[in-house]
């Protein structure tokens, strides 16, 4: 329970913080000051650990996600051109059987 107090506090702080820049969306360099003004600024070497060893992992997993996504990015696409190529087939054998029935 206190552990949400404080992240409310800190959350209140900051966004109090970033409508005083006139801004709507809450940034770390907000959260840094709001842990300043509470009296709370020995929590900022942590958690700026802690953020760094975040933005490292998903900047690998995006890495790994893009790759991924790449290697079956073409699948579908092939699935559609199959079935363009089927609807222009159709096409043509409708052309065709018309063109047949008025010859």
């Amino acid at each position: 329970e206190s552990a949400k107090v404080f992240i409310s506090y800190i959350a209140s702080t900051s966004n109090d913080i970033a409508r005083e820049g006139k801004r709507q969306t809450i940034s770390v360099h907000d959260v840094h000051r709001a842990l300043e003004d509470c009296d709370f600024a020995d929590f900022w070497g942590p958690l700026e650990e802690r953020m760094a060893g975040s933005r490292q992992q998903q900047a690998q997993g995006q890495g790994t996600n893009k790759r991924a996504k790449g290697a079956g990015s073409d699948a579908p696409n092939r699935g559609r051109k199959k079935r363009k190529g089927l609807a222009a087939e159709e096409q043509e054998h409708r052309d065709g059987a018309g063109a047949e029935e008025k010859g």
